[in-house]
């Protein structure tokens, strides 16, 4: 199935080395409300919960690399698209997701600067309880 459009926005969009669109804010949202990440105490910046580490493991990222990355962890990165303001999963964290997502199958590259979402990636999205018809 081809990657939808609305009028909000990109349902799949790249946001430099990872996902942004409205497909990146319920993936965010979703880490969200299953406490995988959580504000951090000063309420700027996110943490990954220790439910999280243990998630992300499950889910194939690897823990270790990201652990011991120079890179910052995880950030809020904020998308204008269609009007809107969506906000996903960036620094190293949001690219280890994508890449792990392209991994699984569940997203290919369109073009350079494309991502489409596979029939297998929305059962998977769907898999973690995330429903595709309302994104």
């Amino acid at each position: 199935m081809g990657e939808k459009k609305s009028q909000e926005g990109k349902m799949v969009s790249p946001c430099y080395d990872h996902l942004g669109g409205k497909l990146g804010e319920a993936l965010f949202q979703f880490l969200i409300e299953q406490e995988w990440i959580k504000r951090s105490s000063e309420g700027k910046d996110y943490d990954i919960t220790e439910k999280g580490w243990k998630e992300f493991k499950t889910f194939g990222i690897d823990i270790y690399k990201l652990r011991s990355s120079k890179r910052k962890i995880i950030s809020v990165c904020i998308e204008r698209s269609g009007g809107n303001i969506y906000g996903h999963t960036g620094a190293y964290l949001g690219a280890l997701l994508v890449e792990r997502l392209f991994d699984l199958g569940w997203l290919v590259r369109k073009e350079e600067k494309d991502y489409e979402i596979t029939e297998k990636g929305r059962e998977g999205i769907e898999s973690l309880g995330i429903e595709m018809e309302k994104i």
